[in-house]
């Protein structure tokens, strides 16, 4: 199994935008399947953003797992995306949030023991100081999403040895438009390594978020998709742990067949 957590550093650069889109074109491979896990403390917008129920949820869960977490509490409490791949929506209220993630210390090793099962965890804004902090330091690698600006440098990067400090493995992934900051010198200025550039697809991104039309096929072939196809590739092949042999790659057909 890989546990990947992707987060912010603060503004909103498409951190939950990016995760939904990777869960939706990662490399799982036959017999694989894919968990999106809402983990945002200020509140979970998927379960409206993607018309699924509001219920069942990381709150939920939290509930039910007083005597401990099991991979079968996890699927039960999540819901079906797409073929393939599973949501575990976050509660849409802070306070809820922050209590359900402070009593599910044991979420990683939950999501771990399902090793036929991969999880992308959207954290928000992540600090040390977060109730998320402790799956992110158990991650693979923690993913900072940040569009690359000038007065973005100093706050990423200092958050960046922040996380460091705690124990976790962090990568950054820029969102960008041509026009931007370059990337190999906004992540060589806060000292962090360039794991990734995700295109600023805003067509594809509205759809995703459900404030515009786009169809499977047209969403299979915009940038954002094959960027967040051929990033979840390279991290599943530095990630995931396995015997030897190569991590499948997503084809246009399978991509398409994942999408909403």
């Amino acid at each position: 199994m890989t546990v990947l957590a992707l987060a912010s550093v603060k503004a909103s650069p498409g951190v939950t935008t990016l995760a939904v889109a990777l869960a939706l074109t990662w490399p799982a491979g036959e017999g694989r399947c894919v968990r999106l896990v809402e983990a945002d403390p200020d509140g979970g917008v998927l379960a409206a953003r993607l018309g699924l129920r509001a219920d069942p949820n990381l709150a939920t869960l939290a509930s039910a797992s007083r005597r401990g977490l099991s991979a079968e509490l996890l699927i039960e409490h999540g819901q079906a995306l797409t073929r393939g791949v599973h949501l575990l929506a976050g509660s849409v209220s802070p306070e809820r949030m922050h209590a359900s993630l402070a009593s599910l210390r044991g979420l990683h090793d939950a999501l771990g023991r399902d090793a036929s099962t991969d999880s992308i965890v959207d954290t928000g804004r992540l600090s040390p100081r977060s109730p998320v902090i402790d799956l992110a330091r158990q991650a693979g690698m923690t993913l900072l999403v940040a569009r690359p600006a000038r007065d973005e440098v100093e706050a990423v990067g200092h958050r960046a040895q922040g996380l460091r400090e705690v124990g976790c493995a962090v990568g950054l992934v820029c969102v960008t438009t041509r026009s931007a900051y370059p990337v190999s010198e906004f992540a060589d200025a806060a000292g962090i390594e360039l794991v990734g550039v995700i295109g600023d697809d805003r067509r594809a991104a509205d759809a995703l978020r459900g404030d515009a039309a786009l169809s499977d096929r047209g969403l299979a072939r915009s940038s954002l998709y094959r960027h967040a196809a051929d990033l979840g590739i390279a991290l599943a092949e530095r990630l995931r742990p396995r015997a030897g042999g190569r991590v499948g790659e997503s084809t246009e057909a399978d991509r398409a067949g994942r999408s909403l």
